[in-house]
């Protein structure tokens, strides 16, 4: 399963694509989650793949994705309109904000489907305002009313069918299946354990 999605511990310091600290007055389109201790290697990844100002937020352990939209509402760096990227999740190739709002929702080999899934989110903080005020949803249903109130028909996504991600979430993951999935998916999501799994695949393959 795609779930949980690791949250956010804190929103500052927010750091632009090549590690500066964004300044007051700057605002970015892209909220880029990374496992603490993963933020550089992730900077450059998506520095490298897209060309956006990113916030990045050290990330460790869980809480809920409502408690991070909440605190991306409220911080004045981040876009009225934003893509939130879930740690550690990367790109395999070049990528523009325009895929990054695609809306997608994943299944899994069961056919279930996944709104709070590790893929990239499109948000409006209007939107978003509205829809916490009025719902006291969390995790799985917050994402899942947002999609039905905001989005239309989300494009399904899933590792056993179509290009669209390779997840990699154990700690021995086949190499084969990471390199194909750099060279053949959009995208390869990840947790704790497998992306410590793959560091050296990915400094290989993407920034080499």
């Amino acid at each position: 399963s795609p779930d949980p999605t690791p949250a956010s511990e804190a929103l500052e310091p927010i750091y632009d694509a090549e590690g500066n600290e964004i300044q007051p007055g700057e605002t970015c389109r892209l909220v880029l989650a990374a496992f603490a201790g993963t933020e550089p290697l992730m900077t450059e990844i998506w520095a490298k793949e897209c060309n956006e100002i990113a916030c990045v937020i050290p990330c460790d352990g869980e809480i809920n994705i409502r408690e991070i939209l909440e605190d991306c509402i409220a911080n004045p760096i981040i876009a009225d309109e934003f893509a939130f990227i879930s740690p550690n999740t990367v790109p395999c190739s070049k990528i523009t904000f325009d895929e990054l709002i695609q809306p997608v929702v994943y299944v899994d080999a069961d056919g279930t489907e996944h709104y709070n899934h590790r893929l990239p989110m499109f948000f409006s903080k209007d939107k978003l305002v509205e829809l916490l005020a009025s719902s006291k949803a969390d995790g799985e249903e917050l994402i899942k009313e947002y999609m039905t109130r905001y989005r239309t028909r989300p494009v399904q996504v899933g590792f056993s069918f179509g290009n669209y991600v390779t997840p990699v979430l154990r700690n021995n993951p086949c190499e084969n299946v990471v390199i194909e999935g750099l060279v053949r998916r959009k995208y390869l999501t990840t947790n704790k354990e497998g992306f410590a799994a793959i560091e050296n695949i990915l400094e290989t393959h993407l920034l080499k």
